[in-house]
């Protein structure tokens, strides 16, 4: 059973000459939930994600796994409990499969093993990269290429799953897999699933759980109950209809 929930608390954040980015945040990162983090450009929610994983080290607060401050992992320890999914990713003149083995490397200590063949296989089937496995990531698509990405973090069998953005520049329906693909890592495999995302509509209709940031502090954080329109309305400082939908509603911009 995965207990490992990733927890910022009160954590704070400034680049050096650019003032503050982040100010007493707090976020938690649950197994088995999709967190959508929300916010206009340049509120501090790719920073809060790079906090997340260490990549940055708040000036104040704590960021914790399993209870344990983030910072006692060492980076193999960290790299088998967290993925992360960039904006960009570097990997180029590989297949695919080779591209999907890398992420395995926390767990390869002189040559990769049949166990790690056999997670990588499955991960393919599993995602319906089979046709494209022979392939070269530079000949992909922007929506094939970020289903390997999303492949290589998978394929890590971490606790905790972190993603920038990860529709950006996607076309509706390799949005719609994203999204689905991660959702479903989060309940079936019960994942602690976190994501930076801009479209308001996607993150309601994936995620269940929402934080966001306005200015750096958070705004609201919570289920759905906290995506009400005057919360959206003072993060986003613009007008907008809730529209029922199914069993949610869709935002509007009207102004």
């Amino acid at each position: 059973m995965n207990d490992a929930m990733l927890e910022a608390r009160d954590i704070a954040y400034a680049y050096p000459g650019a003032g503050q980015v982040l100010e007493k945040v707090s976020a938690q990162i649950v197994p088995g939930s999709f967190l959508a983090i929300l916010g206009v450009n340049g509120c501090g929610k790719s920073t809060l994600l790079s906090c997340l994983d260490d990549i940055i080290r708040p000036q104040r607060g704590t960021v914790t796994l399993s209870g344990e401050d983030i910072t006692t992992y060492t980076r193999d320890e960290r790299a088998r409990k967290i993925a992360l999914v960039a904006q960009h990713s570097h990997a180029h003149g590989v297949t695919v499969y080779d591209a999907l083995l890398l992420g395995r490397k926390p767990y390869i200590q002189a040559a990769p093993r049949d166990e790690d063949f056999a997670i990588v296989d499955r991960v393919i089937d599993e995602l319906g990269l089979g046709p494209l496995a022979l392939r070269y990531i530079d000949e992909l698509s922007g929506g094939e290429h970020q289903k390997v990405v999303i492949g290589r973090a998978l394929v890590q069998e971490t606790d905790v799953l972190l993603l920038d953005e990860p529709t950006n520049n996607l076309d509706m329906a390799n949005q719609v897999e994203v999204m689905h693909l991660v959702r479903q890592a989060a309940h079936e495999q019960n994942i602690a699933c976190a994501a930076v995302m801009h479209d308001l509509n996607l993150a309601l209709r994936y995620c269940d759980r929402f934080c966001l940031l306005k200015d750096g502090k958070v705004r609201a954080s919570g289920g759905s109950e906290v995506m009400t329109r005057e919360t959206i309305e003072d993060v986003y400082g613009m007008s907008v209809d809730l529209v029922p939908y199914e069993n949610g509603f869709l935002v509007v911009p009207t102004g």
